[in-house]
C-alpha cells in the first residue's frame, strides 16, 4: 500500500475523471474519492472490506480510508477526487459520523452520466452537485 500524495493537502484541489476498465492497487491519500459505476461492474475495496460494485452505485472513499479498485470484465466509471475545502460542511460532518458502508445507491444519479459524456467540467456545477 502507498501514500497517494500528489493529490495530498492541495488547497481547493478538484480533479474529475472517467476511467475504463479501472484496476487501482491499494493506496490512501488525505483527500475524498468519489467513484459512480457507469458501466460494468467493479470491486471496490475499502479498508480490506470487498464490494462488488454494479452501474448505477457510487462509493465514497473518506480522507485516509485504504481502497483499491480491481475491474475483472469491464467497467466505465465516473471518478472524482477532491480536497476536503470544496465542501467543507460535509468534510467537517465525515470526520465524526463514518459509514458503516461506504457503497451507495441513489434514485437519481443521472448528472454522473451526463457529466461523464460531457468534454468540459465546470467546477461550480460538478461541486453543486456533491452537495445535492
Amino acid at each position: 500500500m502507498y501514500h497517494e500524495k500528489q493529490y495530498s493537502n492541495q488547497h481547493k484541489f478538484f480533479m474529475p475523471f472517467v476511467a475504463d476498465n479501472m484496476s487501482y492497487k491499494e493506496h490512501f491519500h488525505t483527500d475524498f474519492e468519489m467513484l459512480y459505476v457507469i458501466e460494468g461492474s467493479i470491486r471496490a475495496t475499502v479498508n480490506q472490506v470487498a464490494y462488488d460494485m454494479s452501474e448505477g452505485e457510487f462509493a465514497l472513499i473518506l480522507p485516509n480510508q485504504n481502497h483499491q479498485y480491481k475491474t475483472t470484465k469491464h467497467s466505465r466509471c465516473f471518478v472524482c477526487i477532491f480536497s476536503g475545502d470544496m465542501i467543507d460542511a460535509f468534510s467537517n460532518i465525515t470526520e465524526k459520523n463514518v459509514p458503516a458502508n461506504p457503497i451507495f445507491t441513489v434514485d437519481d444519479m443521472s448528472i454522473f452520466h451526463e457529466l461523464s459524456t460531457s468534454e468540459e467540467h465546470d467546477m461550480r456545477t460538478l461541486r453543486s452537485h456533491l452537495f445535492y
